[in-house]
């Protein structure tokens, strides 16, 4: 298939291209690594490669998912490069007080239209927006249980909003997908996931594709020459395509487990279901078509779920969204998985290339993206 090209007036190009610099300038300034502005944004480097660059190909939802995550640049932009032409720039200057320091005034020249942009958008920066000390405010002000509910509560609402958006289509839908990175919620999101439809009076089961590992010798190994446990190939494809069109032509099927202490598959229930029983799968590979050619994609209802904060330690030190899943997969491998920190600390490269290769590049079209962030 041709490369998709866009043909647009010189003058566009120059606004999109001034626009990408702006874009990377603000990037750097923060201290931002175009690996998390990437995360955040929910799209590839490669992508934000192309943003930056003022590529006119580029979706303008995408655009906005990166201005958005650099910390809600998207309604500032707009505001400072308001400000700015109505000042004008030559002979300019910014002056303002500081959040919190009303004894320090601020004054610099502005040299041109993109570095007084610049200087406005970093003025209008609000302190307290999206920062720890927030969060810590409010738990000094609230009951810690109470704020605890507020943030489930916002979960709540975002799984009825699916479940009746899944009911709605129910007659069509056979196969419902939830992939996003390591450790952001796939498996208790599932579970919730599957309780919200059953207060809709669907039935569905849940099949984890973790189940269906090959053993770890059969692994496939990555440029370390180590296990590539990421890789789609490591999973049993035909038994999994073949199980989940056996289930939905009613056929009765034995689910594989994994046990991951040994390394060795094992057979669990067999499970037989209707067609109005709609099969529920999750893990890093659920989005990707190439696990299940033989189910029809109107029968699929793809669901991408991350956490995606904008939350920083100061006004300096974003946290890094990434190091949280790191710390939350120490956690569980650990407890299930019976994994020494260590071992997870050397896997984590080839988890991230992982991401990368397989789960950001199948987000595109999905039916619904999920927030799994808490705060």
């Amino acid at each position: 298939m041709p490369k998709k090209t866009v043909d647009i007036l010189p003058a566009t190009q120059d606004i999109l291209s001034s626009m990408g610099e702006q874009i990377k300038l603000a990037r750097l300034r923060r201290d931002l690594s175009a690996e998390l502005v990437a995360e955040r944004a929910g799209i590839s480097r490669a992508s934000l490669w192309k943003v930056e660059s003022g590529n006119p190909a580029v979706a303008i939802g995408i655009y906005a998912a990166v201005l958005h995550a650099l910390g809600n640049m998207d309604k500032d932009l707009v505001l400072a490069k308001g400000i700015c032409e109505r000042i004008g720039i030559e002979g300019s200057k910014l002056t303002h007080k500081p959040a919190g320091k009303d004894n320090l005034v601020v004054e610099k020249p502005m040299k041109d239209h993109n570095d007084a942009v610049a200087m406005v958008m970093d003025a209008l920066q609000d302190e307290k927006a999206g920062v720890i000390s927030d969060i810590n405010e409010k738990t000094e002000s609230l009951k810690i249980i109470d704020f605890i509910n507020m943030c489930e509560s916002r979960h709540n609402d975002m799984l009825c909003e699916l479940g009746d958006m899944i009911k709605k289509d129910i007659d069509n839908i056979r196969l419902i997908t939830i992939a996003g990175p390591s450790s952001s919620g796939k498996t208790t999101f599932s579970n919730r996931l599957r309780v919200a439809l059953l207060n809709r009076g669907i039935k569905p089961i849940r099949i984890s594709i973790d189940n269906y590992y090959l053993e770890r010798g059969l692994a496939p190994l990555d440029d370390d020459g180590k296990p590539d446990l990421e890789h789609i190939e490591a999973l049993d494809i035909d038994l999994f395509n073949e199980q989940m069109f056996a289930l939905i032509n009613g056929e009765e099927v034995t689910l594989p487990i994994f046990n991951f202490q040994t390394g060795k598959r094992e057979w669990g229930k067999t499970v037989q279901i209707d067609e109005k029983c709609p099969i529920l799968i999750e893990g890093i590979h659920a989005l990707n078509d190439d696990l299940t050619p033989s189910i029809p994609s109107h029968q699929k209802y793809k669901i991408y779920i991350a956490p995606q904060a904008q939350l920083h330690l100061d006004d300096h030190n974003p946290i890094s969204i990434t190091d949280i899943r790191l710390l939350r997969r120490m956690v569980r491998d650990k407890k299930f998985r019976n994994s020494k920190a260590e071992e997870t600390l050397s896997m984590w490269p080839s988890v991230r290339r992982g991401e990368f290769r397989w789960i950001y590049d199948n987000q595109e079209g999905v039916n619904y993206v999920f927030n799994s962030e808490l705060t």
